[in-house]
């Protein structure tokens, strides 16, 4: 069976932009959830009236959630969906699947 993922690299970034993608790569990096970080303590603050972006607080959402983790996905693990799940304050649906 041949790969799919040259087809889907052939289209990157569709359907979003490289700032989101950006966005996404340091808040994996960083393990925190938080705003978009402009790279300098100026433009920060300029953005946000702080030298480092605001951290987003699950708390935050009122709005029924559904997480989904998975044993082998390395953005999806039990570890995140479990600290996930402990920390929004709202209706959730999580499963939590073993993956070949």
């Amino acid at each position: 069976m041949q790969s799919r993922e040259p087809v889907y690299a052939a289209h990157i970034p569709q359907g979003t932009s490289v700032q989101n993608i950006v966005h996404y790569l340091q808040m994996i990096e960083s393990e925190v959830c938080s705003l978009y970080d402009y790279g300098s303590e100026s433009e920060n603050m300029r953005k946000y009236n702080q030298t480092t972006p605001p951290i987003l607080s699950a708390r935050d959402v009122h709005l029924p959630v559904s997480l989904f983790a998975a044993q082998n996905d390395p953005l999806a693990n039990p570890k995140v969906g479990r600290q996930a799940k402990n920390s929004i304050n709202t209706s959730m649906w999580y499963v939590k699947h073993k993956l070949k």
